[in-house]
């Protein structure tokens, strides 16, 4: 399992950390601060019902959503499957340059 951004480059820079979780009690959950953010422990067997979860934490910058979770089910196949997509659309905070706009105030008062 990995997690891919397309787009601007930027966007990367909103990831605080990716964590990926299979839920077995002898698997160390694997969380990642830096890309590329790849689940790159493998598990040799597949438990019946089995899935990977994985979350992602965003910076302070991000005002919604806070972080995203998604589950991922295993299952063997000869066959490979089909990469699924999900769009996650961040809504990000501007800072206004405030503390410029009151120098400039008391400058040209004084």
């Amino acid at each position: 399992m990995y997690m891919e951004m397309d787009g601007d480059e930027i966007a990367i820079t909103y990831i605080k950390d990716v964590t990926f979780n299979t839920n077995l009690p002898d698997v160390e959950i694997l969380k990642m601060t830096k890309p590329p953010f790849v689940m790159e422990k493998w598990i040799v067997g597949i438990e019946e019902h089995q899935s990977v979860e994985c979350v992602v934490t965003y910076e302070s910058d991000v005002r919604a959503p806070k972080s995203t979770r998604h589950i991922q089910a295993i299952c063997w196949s000869k066959l490979k499957a089909q990469d699924e997509v999900e769009a996650v659309q961040l809504l990000i905070q501007t800072s206004l340059p405030s503390s410029e706009g009151n120098s400039r105030s008391r400058s040209d008062s004084g």
